[in-house]
């Protein structure tokens, strides 16, 4: 191969993991995941809950075995954000850590006279 060659793979490649990175930044948001998990739930196909060892078809019955209502956005973020935890302590343990040192270095203290 060239080094012209070598060049022009290599700006391909580059150009290809860029378009998948801006991909999965799209995907990953939380708005685009609760919109995938409602997806999912009224297509149904519902994910298996953290922990669960059951069947998907367990699952399925056993919500589908109360009333019907109509799948709560705010159930379904909670469930993810639930699962997250589950799945991830640490990390959510240290985003949480970032996150109160944010809010302690942005808040301004008490005025004392």
């Amino acid at each position: 191969m060239t080094p012209e060659q070598i060049r022009e793979r290599m700006a391909d490649t580059r150009a290809s993991l860029s378009a998948n990175v801006h991909a999965f930044r799209d995907r990953a948001t939380p708005r685009a995941l609760a919109q995938d998990l409602l997806h999912r739930r009224r297509s149904g196909r519902t994910p298996l809950p953290a922990g669960s060892t059951g069947t998907a078809g367990e699952i399925e019955s056993a919500d589908s075995a109360g009333t019907e209502e109509a799948p709560n956005p705010v159930r379904i973020v909670a469930g993810l954000v639930g699962r997250q935890l589950a799945e991830r302590p640490l990390l959510c343990g240290a985003a949480a850590l970032v996150l109160g040192v944010a809010v302690a270095v942005l808040v301004p203290g008490p005025r004392r006279k």
